[in-house]
């Protein structure tokens, strides 16, 4: 067995990934130490487990383990940590080629400010299907977002003071949160998901809330409900606490939004605007 370790110092250079990236990453300066072996089999491996790579937003920890034999696709396995202090530079760092126009302009535009400590790249897989080739199984990408905006479709309201979990899985996407605020509100839970990062995919929003009815018509009338669910209620006019779940579905080819959920009224009196001068009811 021949074993060695190499030290690397960079300044001003460039990481390449490789053509599926829109471009090359900036590296301000490095530092990387990789150890190396050959066994008896003319297998060459090469691991990394100290280092970092800066730039001005960007801050990678990487540790990878490579693997070269003749005849032997190369094989690849990452363990990373990276850091953003604005993710909405995150299109630099999007595999462009791989996912579709729609949903790059999505991640490129939707979340408008953040920042990203201690994100995860998990990979294990050959070289030459980095970051993916479905239905390959070797992609993990976890990104916790702090202080984040995200604006998940123009004709709705901007969801502020976000701490999120932005989750890429293979072909999938994934989006959780501790705490949003949606309508100057904090929804009681808030999550969405990208099922295929291609066009025919759609992203899916789930979220709940709880709050006073004048309040939550006063939110609906924002949003391209107003003309359906938000004028029954301003109809009705209820007075009292309303509950429920939202689900709204936007397909990435065209963003038609399809809408549906569920409403609980809780000590509700209602005035409907048409029948004030006649009675007031309470529903229970």
């Amino acid at each position: 067995m021949k074993k060695g370790k190499i030290h690397l110092f960079f300044k001003n250079s460039a990481l390449n990934f490789n053509e599926n990236f829109k471009k090359d990453i900036h590296i301000k300066n490095s530092n990387l130490e990789l150890n190396w072996s050959k066994n008896k089999a003319e297998t060459i491996f090469i691991e990394s487990k100290k280092g970092w790579l800066h730039d001005k937003n960007i801050s990678i920890k990487p540790q990878f383990y490579i693997s070269f034999k003749k005849g032997v696709p190369d094989k690849l396995k990452i363990n990373t940590k990276v850091s953003l202090k604005d993710i909405s530079k995150i299109k630099s760092y999007l595999p462009k080629k791989l996912i579709s126009k729609t949903l790059y302009n999505f991640l490129s535009t939707r979340i408008t400010k953040g920042e990203v400590k201690d994100g995860t790249v998990h990979y294990d897989g050959y070289i030459k299907d980095f970051p993916f080739k479905v239905p390959n199984e070797g992609l993990e990408v976890k990104l916790p977002i702090h202080n984040s905006n995200l604006i998940f479709e123009p004709k709705w309201p901007e969801l502020m003071d976000l701490d999120l979990l932005l989750k890429f899985k293979n072909n999938g996407m994934y989006i959780s949160t501790k705490n949003a605020i949606f309508c100057n509100e904090e929804p009681t839970h808030l999550s969405a998901s990208i099922n295929k990062l291609s066009i025919d995919g759609n992203l899916d929003v789930q979220f709940g809330f709880k709050e006073k009815a004048q309040k939550l018509i006063s939110c609906l009338s924002k949003t391209p409900l107003h003309d359906k669910i938000g004028m029954v209620f301003e109809k009705l006019q209820p007075k009292g606490v309303l509950k429920g779940d939202f689900a709204l579905n936007f397909p990435l080819k065209n963003f038609d939004t399809h809408a549906k959920g569920t409403i609980y009224f809780e000590n509700n009196v209602f005035e409907p605007a048409s029948l004030k001068n006649y009675f007031i009811m309470k529903l229970k």
